[in-house]
């Protein structure tokens, strides 16, 4: 199994429609996961910064104003105590994948310690700041609440390194299965199938004939984003399952 990974922006959209289309040899299909970005800034009023932290614009890939550098001041008192914490506040109960930004240089941390406190505890995942450049680090999946959920950014183990904060992002999975006959229309003959572990549901879906119209359309339903979240902050990935 893998998934075909897709990101896009849906503005004031309600809906968006993914089309499984059919092309030559067999193809399977078993479901469709939507996943609505929530994104935690270093400089919302609710995180809490903890020890001196610069504030940079040299490079343009941040998200609000600014975002912050730790310097190499581990001789510093209480250097090791310096931390951004970000509260969640998510909406509802339930598993959340968890990214965190980077902005690209040289001399970023390579094992910089991402605290996060969830449902189930308290795990710490070492993030290699320098690797992920410009891009998201997943961090894992956890289970948030609205009354529990904490993302803090530290500092011990990255002494000779810039430690960067800028956001966090959470996403909660929406999952459309093929078996969900109000979302999902079926052109042509496919086969029901549970050869293959990993699948959603009770089966995957098996294309095998040479109907070259067959294809499954889902029906992916997303809530606007919030107000204060315009400008490309709020955004919906696509995962298609395939076997």
């Amino acid at each position: 199994m893998h998934c075909v990974f897709a990101s896009l922006s849906l503005g004031d959209a309600q809906h968006a429609v993914c089309v499984l289309q059919y092309m030559s040899g067999n193809i399977v299909a078993d479901a469709v996961v939507i996943r609505q970005g929530m994104l935690r800034d270093a400089e919302d009023v609710e995180s809490k910064i903890v020890g001196f932290w610069r504030e940079s614009t040299n490079f343009d890939t941040f998200v609000g104003k600014h975002y912050l550098v730790k310097e190499k001041d581990e001789n510093r008192p209480g250097w090791e105590d310096s931390s951004v914490t970000y509260i969640l506040q998510v909406p509802e109960d339930g598993m959340y994948a968890l990214f965190v930004s980077g902005v690209e240089s040289e001399g970023r941390a390579t094992a910089m310690p991402l605290t996060v406190t969830h449902v189930d505890g308290i795990t710490t995942v070492p993030i290699n700041q320098k690797a992920a450049g410009n891009a998201l680090s997943f961090a894992g999946s956890f289970r948030f609440s609205p009354e529990v959920g904490e993302v803090s950014i530290g500092v011990v183990g990255t002494e000779g390194q810039y430690v960067i904060a800028d956001f966090v992002w959470v996403t909660k999975h929406q999952e459309v299965d093929t078996e969900h006959t109000k979302d999902v229309e079926i052109q042509g003959v496919w086969r029901k199938s549970t050869s293959r572990s990993g699948y959603l549901g009770g089966h995957y879906l098996v294309e095998e004939s040479d109907a070259q119209n067959s294809s499954i359309t889902c029906v992916l339903h997303a809530a606007p984003p919030p107000a204060g979240r315009a400008g490309g902050r709020d955004r919906m990935s696509i995962c298609l399952f395939l076997f």
